[in-house]
C-alpha cells in the first residue's frame, strides 16, 4: 500500500458576521429629549458604523456587518 501526500499552501480567510440589534438604558447627558445614538465596530483596519438614531435612549438598528 502506498500513499501520496500533496502539500498545499492554504490562505486562511476569516469572516465575522455581526448583527447590531439595539442598545438599552443609555446615559442621558442632561438632555431631556434623549441623545443621538450610533454604534461603531472596528476589527483591524476595517470599521463599521450604524445609522444615527436621533433623540432616544433605547435605539434600535437591526443592521448587519460582515468583516
Amino acid at each position: 500500500v502506498g500513499y501520496v501526500f500533496e502539500w498545499k499552501e492554504v490562505d486562511w480567510t476569516w469572516m465575522i458576521f455581526v448583527l447590531v440589534l439595539r442598545a438599552r438604558n443609555l446615559y442621558d447627558k442632561g438632555k431631556s429629549e434623549g441623545i443621538n445614538a450610533f454604534c461603531t465596530i472596528a476589527m483591524g483596519k476595517e470599521k463599521f458604523g450604524t445609522e444615527v438614531c436621533e433623540k432616544t435612549l433605547a435605539p434600535e438598528w437591526h443592521e448587519q456587518c460582515d468583516m
